[in-house]
C-alpha cells in the first residue's frame, strides 16, 4: 500500500512541477529530507524519486518558466567559491580511499544544486510557504 501512495505521490508532484516549478523544488525538498522510499518495501523502492523529481523541476524551469534571472549575490557568490573550495580539496585529497572522498563531494554537489535552484525559482511569498 506504502508502494502506490509514493507512486502516487511521485505522479502527482510530476504533474504539477511541470506546470510550477516551484512545486517540483519543494518535492525535491521533501524528499530529500524525508526519504520516503525508505518506507517502501515493494516495487517502488528501486525507483530514483529525487531524480526524478530533479530532472522535471529542471525541465520545467527550462520551458516553462518566464523570468530566468540569475543574480549572483554576496551568499550565492560565497557558497559557489566554498563549493570551488570543496573541490579543490577533493582533488588533493590525501585519503587512502578516494571512492569515499568523491562519494560524499557527490552528496554535497547535490546540495549545492538545490541552493541554486532555490534562489532561482523561488521568489514569491507562496513560493516560500510552500516550500517550508
Amino acid at each position: 500500500m506504502r508502494d502506490l501512495l509514493l507512486v502516487g505521490f511521485l505522479f502527482v508532484a510530476i504533474y504539477y512541477s511541470f506546470r510550477r516549478p516551484y512545486i517540483g523544488v519543494a518535492a525535491w525538498t521533501w524528499i530529500a529530507l524525508i526519504a520516503p522510499v525508505n518506507w517502501a518495501f515493494g516495487f517502488s523502492q528501486s525507483f530514483r524519486l529525487n531524480l526524478t523529481i530533479v530532472l522535471v523541476t529542471m525541465l520545467s524551469y527550462l520551458f516553462v518558466e518566464k523570468h530566468k534571472e540569475f543574480r549572483l549575490n554576496a551568499i550565492g557568490f560565497w557558497i559557489l567559491a566554498f563549493g570551488f573550495w570543496t573541490l579543490m580539496s577533493t582533488l588533493f585529497n590525501l585519503n587512502s580511499n578516494p571512492q569515499n572522498v568523491w562519494a560524499y563531494w557527490n552528496q554535497f554537489v547535490k546540495v549545492l544544486l538545490l541552493f541554486f535552484f532555490i534562489t532561482l525559482i523561488i521568489r514569491k511569498r507562496l513560493h516560500i510557504d510552500v516550500l517550508v
